[in-house]
């Protein structure tokens, strides 16, 4: 069975409006957080190995967010990753941010990795890719 990288995040003060919302951007700032404990714990590579090391990275090539609902100060924000597309050089993921089980928040992002010398886009490393399909789900929601 795939899996599902797991974590909850507090709403803090810095992250909303004046209304006590989050304000729209930080959702973005959630969903990096997100992918590099992901990166880091989950797939055992963190983002310092993977770009001072071994010299390639993960840019956003696409990303997309649906606004289901509002989340205020002080409340707990369930997140969860899976992928639901695995290539050789790229892979598409999805990202849900939800309180009391209600998805409040659903990004979709594709990564695509990348060889810093060339700055082109290249296969995935076999071990990384491995770790990868551990989270590749047949559909977007889980």
């Amino acid at each position: 069975m795939a899996e599902v990288f797991r974590r909850t995040r507090v709403v803090r003060f810095g992250q909303c409006d004046p209304a006590g919302i989050v304000y729209y951007p930080r959702y973005t700032e959630i969903g990096h957080e997100l992918l590099e404990e992901w990166f880091s714990e989950a797939l055992e590579v963190d983002f310092h190995t993977l770009h001072e090391v071994w010299g390639q990275g993960f840019p956003t090539a696409s990303l997309e967010l649906d606004f289901l609902r509002p989340s205020r100060y002080g409340e707990t924000l369930e997140c969860s990753l899976w992928i639901t597309h695995l290539g050789e050089s790229s892979l598409r993921l999805v990202m849900e941010l939800a309180c009391a089980g209600e998805v409040r928040v659903r990004i979709r992002q594709r990564l695509v990795n990348v060889d810093y010398q060339s700055l082109r886009p290249a296969p995935m490393a076999p071990a990384l890719r491995t770790q990868f399909a551990r989270f590749l789900h047949a559909k977007e929601t889980t």
